[in-house]
């Protein structure tokens, strides 16, 4: 009784949201362009270079009224509604309480690496700001800077959330001129605080702002905002499953997809790589569950998604494929303007990946030097390595997945070679990076995890008709054991982490050599700067590695001045280090510490050839203070202190 009457309250729930993907495009480029001002030069560079500062901003402001147009003349084409039940909201906590009681002890480990630099652009503007007027604000000066990024968080959220609030109720004529100056007077605004010359797409930064405003500075929070993404891209794998199957069994796949070691390892770290497996993984089920499919819908997500992720355009390959296979002949007219309103939110990544092209990223060639890509792809191809990367992060029986999403039956054959064109594009980009990133868990996330998907998802499709229910839902459960054994088991699937850095870019591209999924390198720095506040020596500090700035110090609760000090003690060190040049030695890097006397005391943590190092900085007059030790990855954050004289 109980039951039934559970049930009926479950069953009257739902959940309807309605949303316009054209306004979602318009507002996604400002935020991107205006707001976080993508690829704007600094101040001086633009007056150095007028015609080009001129040409960019021209060609933003035309992108920019294209896309309102859209929105105005054809907005109803790109409307769009999810709905869902009670029955899905009950699924989503279900998948919520798993896959977080599996994520916690990652969630909850420091920040490090590639992190921080994330974290820096999401946060840029507090962080510039402060920087910029702390000499005017010396009443602030002992304030933990964490709290004061939150405040100023808290007014960018909200003043954006008005912003784009009050622009709606706005014609869509006036709202593309009032939206076309704010993002005019953005860029303005950001090229006089220096610019902001990321190679990476900053929309991924507005989850961080706003969980950062909501939650506080801190790691757990930061990481959660990408965690809480991964978990509704698993509720959107249940909800594209439950079209042709049963909703236990579809939540039962979804759970088996959510547990995958490599994806759920990689939700609890900021990494941007996050966002191509989402992508793809969507697009391809959906086209995979349905005949029926909603092109707008899956070029609009491509492509504001690539404002996260900039590999994510090439999901357009599957897209005008599928569509093609459906235009009949003769050649009709309408079919062009469907084909129109299927390329049209591509306007919103053209921008980036422009400069891209031209100016290449930190793991690709610039142009005129696509001669290296090229080779470095038919490199990996003749070397295995494409195998060998997958191999040592994809867990076997999900690989065997793989070879499903190409099957050439006639029914599904565009389907086919849809994927198979997609996977040899993925390829293609993910193998014209540096060679020494190949084997990094991540990128097998972003172009082998997807396929897999898919294609447990073709058998799935399969066997729901033909098999019994029961024997599907074992077979899922098993698989989902499988995968929470070999996520529990990550730790020592891998080498101890400080053997590990020493060994890396060996063990990346070697088989079962010491590495496997590992897309964060787990290091206890908190324990680390919690002894430097210990020690009062908060603006005499310095962490050696891949920090990318201070956030470090921040999450760590460093006062405003001691992070303006650490600020400049690590500008310093750049400058330093870029004059001796990416082949210093470790005495070179000793002696670069002891050219800026505010360094008292240093932190260690993943750095190659570290008992070098440290024994460097003994003969020059350190000593070990403390060590920090992480017995479950075996990694150590080593701090030092300065010997007095």
């Amino acid at each position: 009784m109980n039951t039934s009457r559970l049930e009926a309250g479950i069953d009257k729930v739902s959940l309807v949201i309605r949303f316009n993907w054209a306004e979602i495009l318009f507002y996604g480029f400002f935020i991107t362009y205006g707001f976080f001002g993508a690829a704007a030069p600094s101040l001086i560079s633009f007056l150095s270079h007028p015609l080009a500062g001129i040409f960019q901003i021209t060609l933003l402001s035309f992108f920019l009224v294209l896309l309102g147009i859209t929105g105005w003349k054809w907005g109803k084409d790109f409307e769009d509604v999810i709905v869902n039940s009670g029955r899905d909201l009950v699924a989503l906590t279900v998948i919520f309480a798993a896959l977080f009681g599996l994520g916690y002890g990652s969630l909850s480990l420091s920040l490090q690496g590639d992190e921080s630099a994330y974290l820096v652009m999401a946060f840029g503007h507090a962080i510039k700001v402060l920087m910029k007027f702390v000499d005017y604000l010396s009443i602030l000066e002992n304030w933990p800077v964490k709290y004061l990024i939150q405040i100023i968080s808290i007014l960018l959220v909200g003043a954006l959330i008005a912003f784009i609030h009050l622009t709606r109720l706005l014609a869509w004529p006036r709202r593309i001129a009032v939206v076309l100056s704010a993002l005019i007077l953005c860029r303005f605004l950001i090229m006089s605080f220096g610019g902001n010359p990321s190679p990476h797409p900053p929309l991924g930064g507005m989850a961080h702002l706003i969980f950062g405003a909501i939650f506080g500075i801190n790691g757990f929070a930061l990481k959660a905002a990408y965690f809480t993404a991964y978990v509704l891209f698993i509720f959107g794998v249940y909800k594209v499953i439950k079209q042709g199957a049963p909703s236990y069994l579809s939540l039962l796949f979804s759970l088996a997809v959510g547990t995958i070691p490599l994806t759920l390892h990689l939700a609890t770290v900021v990494e941007n790589s996050i966002w191509s497996l989402i992508s793809f993984s969507l697009v391809m089920l959906a086209l995979a569950a349905s005949k029926n499919q909603n092109y707008v819908r899956l070029a609009s997500l491509v492509s504001i998604m690539t404002l996260f992720r900039q590999p994510v355009f090439i999901g357009y390959v599957p897209i005008l494929i599928m569509f093609a296979a459906t235009l009949h002949s003769p050649y009709a007219a309408d079919q062009g303007k469907k084909l129109l309103r299927i390329v049209m939110p591509s306007i919103v990544f053209v921008p980036f990946l422009m400069q891209s092209i031209i100016h290449g990223t930190p793991s690709t060639a610039a142009l005129g030097d696509q001669t290296s890509q090229l080779a470095r792809v038919l490199a990996a191809f003749g070397s295995g390595i494409v195998w060998v990367a997958i191999a040592n992060s994809v867990p076997k029986l999900w690989m065997l997945f793989i070879p499903l999403a190409f099957i050439w039956w006639r029914k599904y054959l565009v389907q086919s070679i849809a994927y198979l064109a997609f996977f040899a594009v993925a390829l293609v980009i993910y193998y014209s990076i540096s060679p020494g990133l190949y084997g990094l868990g991540k990128y097998q996330a972003e172009y082998a995890v997807p396929f897999a998907i898919v294609g447990a998802f073709i058998c799935f499709k399969i066997s729901v008709p033909t098999l019994k229910h029961k024997l599907i839902a074992f077979s899922m459960l098993v698989l989902i054991g499988l995968n929470v054994f070999n996520y529990l088991n990550i730790p020592v699937q891998n080498k101890p982490m400080d053997e590990l850095m020493d060994s890396l870019s060996h063990d990346l591209n070697t088989y079962d050599s010491g590495y496997h999924v590992l897309s964060g390198f787990p290091y206890e720095f908190s324990q680390a700067y919690d002894e430097v506040k210990k020690l009062d020596l908060t603006r005499n500090s310095y962490a050696i590695g891949a920090t990318y700035g201070v956030f470090l110090e921040i999450t760590n609760e460093y006062s405003l001045g001691a992070a303006q000090v650490a600020e400049s003690i690590s500008r310093f060190q750049r400058k330093l280090n870029e004059e001796t040049g990416p082949d210093s030695p470790a005495k070179t890097t000793a002696q670069n510490i002891e050219k800026d006397p505010r360094i008292k005391i240093i932190i260690l943590g993943a750095i190659q050839k570290r008992k070098e190092l440290v024994g460097e900085f003994m003969r020059h007059g350190w000593a070990v203070h403390a060590v920090f030790k992480n017995a479950q990855y075996g990694s150590s954050v080593i701090v030092m202190t300065k010997l007095q004289s």
